[in-house]
């Protein structure tokens, strides 16, 4: 029952362009590599333009326990 469900929201969100274009995570053919590979190839292009790049990393694995 869960499928189905999550399956028609998924598919009403991106047939509608619900979820925020940069969002990989819960997304068919979207992953954490596809993210990783944007990440880097975006901090590669402003190295090469000699853009500052500032990166906030936060964890959150425990706070939802």
């Amino acid at each position: 029952m869960e499928h189905i469900i999550v399956s028609n929201i998924m598919s009403h969100a991106t047939d509608h362009n619900i979820l925020y274009t940069l969002q990989h995570g819960f997304r068919s053919k979207h992953s954490c590599e596809t993210q990783l590979v944007e990440f880097v190839h975006d901090i590669v292009s402003n190295m090469a333009a000699g853009l500052q790049t500032d990166v906030c990393i936060l964890n959150f694995a425990k706070a939802f326990d």
